[in-house]
């Protein structure tokens, strides 16, 4: 069985906001902005990175995403998410198995971080998007100690509110307004029961592309990541393709059934 040995974030440059990294860096991009990055050791010296996007809209029920303020950065530095990974999320889940996403997930955002409101688990405490990067760096590192790929391995109680109030019919899935891989597919599920349409979106802060295999494990049938320009955009687009390529005569498009494209629940 393979546990995590590590966990290093650190702050990178990524378009839009400065966003965690697994090994969470700083990225700079086109608005100038940091984001955080994660890297998660194996036993085999292996290490599996994350980037975590941003939205440049965010709206009051999102997960927090935290700001260092002050000079740096405009104030959009990421330097207190990433010492919450550093210093408390990465010793705790060194040990863990990196298969048991579920626990993983559930430990950060129910133990470790703790914090509640009105609509369940907010992650106000060491933050959404330092959770985030650990679980994305998590989901790559148990797809491949399996020798799975990506893409087979929203708040659900909020979007179960929208359901019961006939709000809306279909779902935009952003996962950095959920905060974990955990939750993204418990949202999935519950949108997909009610017969809802579910889109996988990018943020105008996007980064790598861990998104094209959520859309297509998911089988949401429809991905929003913008124009093919710039890098953060065509790394999607290019995902898709060796999916595609991999998968040979399995790839099906759904065509009118993008609503509906597959019984994956």
């Amino acid at each position: 069985m393979a546990t995590i040995q590590s966990i290093k974030a650190r702050s990178i440059f990524g378009r839009g906001v400065t966003t965690p990294l697994w090994r969470c860096c700083d990225i700079c991009a086109v608005f100038g902005l940091t984001m955080w990055f994660a890297d998660i050791h194996l036993p085999d010296e292996s290490w599996y990175r994350a980037a975590v996007p941003s939205g440049a809209s965010t709206g009051v029920y999102e997960a927090l995403e935290l700001r260092d303020g002050g000079k740096d950065y405009m104030g959009k530095g990421v330097q207190k998410a990433v010492n919450n990974v550093n210093n408390v999320i990465g010793p705790a889940l060194v040990g863990k198995d990196p298969l048991d996403q579920t626990a993983i997930d559930n430990f950060m955002v129910h133990e470790l971080d703790g914090a509640k409101n009105e609509w369940g688990w907010c992650k106000k405490k060491l933050v959404a998007h330092a959770i985030l990067a650990v679980s994305l760096a998590v989901c790559k590192a148990g797809a491949e100690d399996s020798s799975l790929p990506g893409y087979l391995p929203s708040h659900s109680i909020r979007l179960g509110y929208a359901v019961q109030q006939k709000a809306c019919n279909a779902l935009l899935l952003k996962v950095n307004q959920i905060l974990s891989v955990t939750e993204s597919n418990e949202a999935v599920v519950v949108a997909k029961k009610a017969g809802w349409g579910v889109m996988t979106s990018h943020r105008s802060g996007a980064t790598e592309d861990f998104i094209a295999d959520l859309a297509v494990g998911l089988s949401t049938g429809q991905i929003k990541t913008g124009a093919p320009c710039r890098s953060e955009r065509l790394s999607k687009y290019n995902q898709l393709l060796r999916i595609e390529e991999e998968l040979g005569s399995k790839a099906l498009y759904a065509c009118h059934n993008v609503r509906k494209p597959a019984e994956p629940y």
